[in-house]
């Protein structure tokens, strides 16, 4: 097989890598024997190509479509979460959803006064002794990261909130913590800023164990706009009865229906094979 270049979001150039991409391929529940099978016959179409990371995606997710129905939902969940944007708003709300569903009370768009200023918060979350100034930074290319300047501002408006007695008098006796979610990547000064100063950041690969995608597939939470054949108007409309997510459309059928109208049959078909594809549904 002749060499196949990647162009990556970014414009640079690498070696396309096999083992790379059947990763990316179990990651999102397909079997290793379908995995390879796929990966072989990229490289007999593309030999001696250059494509960019984006068709290669698009090219892996239409072979798993073909032959795994349900899987391929899975597979597009880093673009099911670009689709939130282009405005940061739906990503809030799938932000409080996700950690809704961990256990949290959760509060959106909230005004807090500091010792200086006043904050807004994307969202503020509550769970036993602790709670947590939620920051949700989302990108539209992959290639932007969240920096250091964020996490700097971000702890400035910690200790600004900390400072003023009113907060800590209203969580008595609870720990209070900034957060940090993004849907693409930190940059490393960011990651080594908030763990010198001991708080939590949250990306699509970050932390290894409790990453973005993990703790969205380890409970079922991909975002309804998976849904590649769903136009905005729509996904809007769901937004704001409370669909967010998948788990959402399941529990909550009579909402679903009619946001989705006449496709919510086959939307449904397609997340009942999905949840049969995982290993431990919800």
């Amino acid at each position: 097989m002749k060499s196949i270049q990647i162009i990556k979001s970014d414009g640079s150039k690498q070696r396309y890598k096999r083992r790379k991409l059947i990763k990316s391929l179990i990651n999102s529940g397909v079997k290793r024997d379908l995995a390879d099978k796929i990966a072989k016959e990229i490289e007999q179409r593309l030999s001696g190509e250059t494509i960019t990371s984006s068709a290669l995606y698009q090219l892996a997710y239409d072979l798993v479509k073909e032959r795994s129905f349900g899987l391929h939902l899975n597979y597009n969940l880093k673009t099911a979460l670009f689709r939130l944007g282009p405005t940061g708003y739906p990503f809030e709300k799938f932000v409080a959803s996700v950690l809704s569903s961990y256990g949290y009370s959760v509060e959106t768009d909230v005004v807090l006064q500091g010792s200086c200023v006043s904050h807004e918060i994307d969202v503020l979350a509550e769970k036993k002794d602790k709670v947590f100034f939620v920051e949700s930074k989302f990108h539209n290319s992959a290639s932007s990261k969240t920096n250091v300047k964020t996490t700097l501002y971000i702890y400035a408006r910690y200790l600004d909130l900390t400072e003023n007695s009113e907060n800590t008098n209203r969580w008595y006796g609870k720990a209070l913590n900034p957060w940090i979610f993004t849907n693409t990547k930190f940059t490393q000064d960011a990651v080594k800023y908030a763990l010198c100063k001991g708080f939590r950041l949250t990306s699509w690969n970050y932390p290894e164990k409790n990453n973005l995608a993990k703790i969205i597939e380890r409970k079922f939470l991909h975002p309804i706009t998976i849904f590649s054949d769903i136009d905005e108007f729509v996904f809007q409309q769901a937004f704001a009865k409370g669909v967010v997510t998948l788990k959402d459309f399941v529990d909550k059928p009579d909402l679903a229906q009619e946001v989705f109208a006449d496709k919510y049959v086959s939307l449904k078909l397609q997340v009942q094979s999905l949840l049969s594809s995982f290993s431990s549904p919800v």
